[in-house]
C-alpha cells in the first residue's frame, strides 16, 4: 500500500502539546491469474467465478470481482478495493514562525516509525482550515507521497457519547480515544 492515495485523514491537536493523526489509504488493485496457472491442475468450467467465490470468502478486501482476462481468455483478472488505516500520536510544539515539530510516541497500527521523527511541518491556519506541508520535502507522517494535507475543522471528538463519531474507529474507541477498539469490553457486574 506504500504510495497509495490518502482517501481520508484527520488530526487532533490539544492545548497541552499532544496530537493524534489518523490516515486511510485507498486504492483499487488487479491480480492477473494466467491461463496456465488456472488450468494447470485441471480446473474446468467458469474458473473465474469459482476463484471469485473462494477469494471473497477468505479475503478482507472489498468489491472483489474476477472475470476472464481479455488478453488471456482462459485466465482471470481479479479487481478489488483496499482500505488501510494508519496513524499515530505524540507531542508537538511550535518551533517559530509557521513550523511545528511532531514527535511520535505511539504507532497505530503499524506506521509512523519513530526513526523518521521528529518531523518538521509548515502550517497555514485560515480560520476553519489548516494546511500541513512536510518541511524540506519530507513526507507527512512518514506516508510515501503525502506531502500536503488540507484539513477542515470538524466537530470535536466525544469518546463518551455512545456513538461512532468523527475520528473514532468504533463506538467511543480508537486512536483518538483512550479506549482501543480491539480491547475486550469489560463485562457488567
Amino acid at each position: 500500500m506504500d504510495g497509495s492515495p490518502i482517501g481520508a485523514a484527520w488530526i487532533s491537536y490539544d492545548m497541552a502539546g499532544n496530537y493524534v493523526v489518523g490516515l486511510t489509504q485507498t486504492g483499487t488493485y488487479t491480480i492477473d491469474f494466467p491461463a496456465l496457472c488456472m488450468r494447470e491442475f485441471g480446473a474446468r468450467g467458469d474458473v473465474c467465478s469459482q476463484l471469485q467465490t473462494q477469494l471473497v470468502s477468505t479475503s478482507a478486501h472489498k468489491n472483489l470481482v474476477c472475470a476472464a482476462n481479455p488478453d488471456d481468455p482462459a485466465g482471470c483478472l481479479c479487481r478489488y478495493d483496499v482500505s488501510v488505516q494508519s496513524g499515530g500520536s505524540g507531542t508537538y510544539q511550535s518551533v517559530g514562525g509557521s513550523t511545528l515539530v511532531h514527535v511520535v510516541t505511539t504507532q497505530f497500527p503499524q506506521r509512523l516509525q519513530a526513526a523518521d521523527f521528529p518531523q518538521y511541518v509548515t502550517y497555514c491556519n485560515r480560520g476553519s482550515t489548516l494546511q500541513l506541508t512536510g518541511s524540506d520535502g519530507q513526507y507527512l507522517f512518514d506516508e510515501p507521497g503525502l506531502r500536503t494535507l488540507d484539513l477542515v475543522s470538524a466537530t470535536p471528538i466525544n469518546c463518551t457519547d455512545g456513538v461512532k463519531g468523527t475520528g473514532e474507529d468504533g463506538v467511543d474507541c480508537g486512536l483518538a480515544c483512550p479506549v482501543d477498539c480491539a480491547a475486550p469490553t469489560p463485562s457488567a457486574p
